[in-house]
């Protein structure tokens, strides 16, 4: 289902099964006041019978070959319609002022949802007078709520913003909302910017942008619930909190174990390639983050992973800060806290760098 240049269409009540390319897909980025309502997307495949060649890599653990021939092979449409195809989303959206209520994500080879946002409409519309005055990446979203991604390899990418020659940014700022997208400013305002629709997702792992409020969520069975990545480098009083929401280590679902390490442990386990990955909750990252009235359960340390509910990203280029807080807890069977040591295999787009603290001092109080 492709969106191309239609404003104000409501997509409902579709059923989607072994779609080759993005299933549900905004274009160019000049679309707006669409409305995608109870659809489903089953089975996304980056190509009919070849791998993806994903711009999202995987840990080092999972990949094969140099990293940066496989990024420019991703980035060559050699094998797809679009590059972006390589890291193909049930659910494609370029511009956030669409509404997406109720939706499902299940069995994408990469993404669920993906909101990749071009600074400007590209495409048709790439240069025209109409597209200068749209800023998809200041504007704010308009409706997301009670959808689900399950069994994709990323829930929801919040990152990776698409470039006009089609490559995607890895440090740009990712979504930074205004009351009024033709106007920016050094403050911004964090009133302008602070969001709070989304509500009640549920088995997410998530990349979020800047100022951000995630409310009611559910994350579970996933590698790594939760890492945010910031927006406008730290000046911002908070980067991402999230509230009143729920982190499941393992639930009872043990999946589909299909490796001999995972039919020894009795589960599927998120990193098939990596089986002893540690698995954590919520991952500190770039700058301050908030988690308040929060409830972890099920992470406990076994003799086939380590875990824990909190943590820090291991390797990464950004500062984290050791004003970051965590209030209101809850440790259910949880090991609350858990720090791995570094090591290469777990490494991704960063290469082997990490993270530095930006304040003066910290204290980890769990109760």
């Amino acid at each position: 289902m492709t969106v191309h240049g239609t404003n104000d269409l409501r997509v409902e009540n579709n059923v989607t099964y072994n779609i080759v390319g993005h299933c549900f897909f905004l274009e160019d980025g000049i679309e707006h006041g669409n409305e995608f309502v109870r659809n489903l997307a089953i089975q996304i495949k980056c190509h009919p019978t070849k791998q993806c060649v994903p711009y999202n890599l995987a840990a080092n653990g999972e990949v094969d070959g140099n990293r940066q021939t496989i990024r420019q092979a991703s980035l060559s449409g050699k094998d797809t319609l679009l590059p972006s195809d390589n890291t193909v989303s049930a659910f494609w959206i370029t511009n956030p002022d669409n509404s997406f209520v109720g939706n499902v994500a299940a069995g994408s080879d990469e993404n669920g949802f993906w909101l990749s946002l071009p600074e400007h409409p590209q495409g048709a519309f790439k240069d025209s007078e109409v597209s200068k005055a749209v800023w998809p990446r200041r504007t704010p979203l308009r409706a997301f709520r009670g959808n689900v991604a399950h069994s994709n390899f990323d829930g929801f990418m919040f990152d990776r913003n698409i470039y006009e020659d089609n490559t995607f940014g890895l440090a740009t700022i990712p979504f930074l909302p205004l009351t009024n997208p033709l106007t920016w400013t050094a403050t911004c305002g964090d009133a302008l910017r602070e969001l709070d629709q989304l509500q009640e997702p549920q088995w997410w792992s998530l990349e979020p942008g800047d100022l951000f409020v995630f409310s009611h969520l559910t994350l579970a069975d996933n590698a790594i619930g939760m890492t945010p990545a910031a927006g406008d480098i730290g000046s911002s009083r908070f980067k991402t909190r999230l509230a009143d929401s729920l982190v499941v280590g393992e639930t009872d679902n043990i999946g589909n174990p299909v490796t001999p390490e995972e039919k020894a442990y009795g589960r599927s386990l998120p990193k098939r390639r990596i089986p002893d990955f540690p698995i954590r909750g919520y991952e500190y990252y770039d700058y301050r983050d908030d988690v308040v009235n929060t409830t972890f359960v099920n992470f406990q340390d076994n003799d086939r992973r380590k875990t824990g509910a909190l943590s820090w990203l291991l390797f990464a280029s950004s500062g984290v800060s050791t004003g970051s807080t965590i209030s209101g807890a809850k440790f259910v069977r949880a090991k609350p806290v858990y720090f791995p040591k570094i090591d290469a295999r777990f490494d991704n787009d960063n290469r082997v760098a990490w993270a530095t603290g930006r304040s003066p001092s910290t204290t980890w109080t769990v109760r």
